[in-house]
């Protein structure tokens, strides 16, 4: 399926068989919240909503980082939920990596290797291009990782946009400042300077942050998840070094907004997927395909888009 592969994903009879393996018990799953001010009604309102899905969770860890009363947080006879409070720095990426880093690896008998995390945030911020609860936990227990956000056909654009990126422009991909408009409602040039403050680091570059963390990109594509919403199965999360997430815990605690977190949240994939295999990478190579790394694009350096 060339046209799934391009989104990275699978066919719904490979996410169907992933499902029934896994309906023996082996599969349980645990979901990691990262909350600041939001309702969570929508984690089964919206997303895990038949009690089929609902019954195959066995944790729920809520990492409430704003000082905000947690509201709507799932709760069920099936599952336990548990809310811990950490600092309100690096945002969500710094909340998946501090439950990696300090929960999966220090309760190995909790977690099991064919087990599946759901990392979200507390709102459903695109959700009409979110895949579902069931394909991405096929996609995860096949692939080690799912995105939940899907690339979609950029009508501005004119062209189909890929979840792989051209590693080399990837690698360039640099971002001077960031700003919440929505949530902290900035007026001002002054307010945008103010949140913007300790954004810099001295890793100019997101080729020069996976570096920093030993990563080593898959040439010459990179598959790139977008939007801090993915799962990942434990046992990918496992197979890297302990080191490795420390040093991402490490770098997301300097500041709240700050430049790591853009880097980290685009690669996440790279950090926790499987290998590519041979058959993907030709699908890949074979098709009429341009990079984009400018204009309404500049943010998704290196991606891939059919010409």
């Amino acid at each position: 399926y060339p046209d799934l592969a391009w989104i990275g994903g699978i066919s719904k009879e490979a996410t169907k068989d992933a499902i029934a393996t896994c309906n023996n018990g082996r599969c349980k799953v645990h979901l990691v919240v990262s909350h600041c001010d939001k309702p969570l009604d929508y984690i089964l309102e919206k997303f895990i909503k038949t009690k089929a899905d609902q019954d195959r969770i066995a944790t729920i860890t809520i990492a409430s980082k704003c000082g905000n009363p947690v509201v709507g947080a799932p709760e069920s006879e099936h599952f336990h939920t548990k809310v811990i409070t950490l600092p309100n720095v690096g945002r969500c990426d710094h909340t998946y990596a501090y439950w990696i880093s300090n929960i999966a690896y220090n309760d190995v008998d909790q977690y099991d290797d064919d087990d599946i995390v759901y990392f979200i945030k507390d709102n459903d911020y695109s959700f009409e291009r979110w895949r579902s609860f069931e394909d991405m936990f096929g996609l995860a227990a096949i692939n080690g990782f799912a995105c939940a956000i899907t690339p979609t056909f950029d009508w501005q654009v004119g062209q189909g946009l890929s979840y792989f990126h051209q590693t080399s422009r990837f690698r360039d991909f640099a971002v001077a400042s960031h700003t919440r408009e929505g949530r902290n409602k900035i007026v001002s040039a002054e307010e945008v300077a103010n949140q913007n403050q300790e954004f810099a680091s001295e890793y100019d570059r997101l080729g020069a942050y996976a570096d920093y963390l030993g990563l080593e990109l898959s040439e010459p594509y990179s598959p790139v998840c977008y939007g801090g919403i993915f799962a990942a199965k434990v046992s990918q999360i496992r197979k890297k070094s302990a080191g490795t997430w420390d040093k991402l815990v490490g770098s997301l605690s300097r500041a709240d907004n700050l430049i790591e977190g853009h880097f980290a949240e685009r690669l996440w994939a790279s950090l926790l997927v499987k290998p590519l295999t041979k058959e993907i990478s030709g699908i890949i190579e074979s098709q009429k395909k341009t990079v984009r790394c400018r204009a309404r694009l500049k943010n998704y350096c290196g991606i891939l888009a059919l010409t």
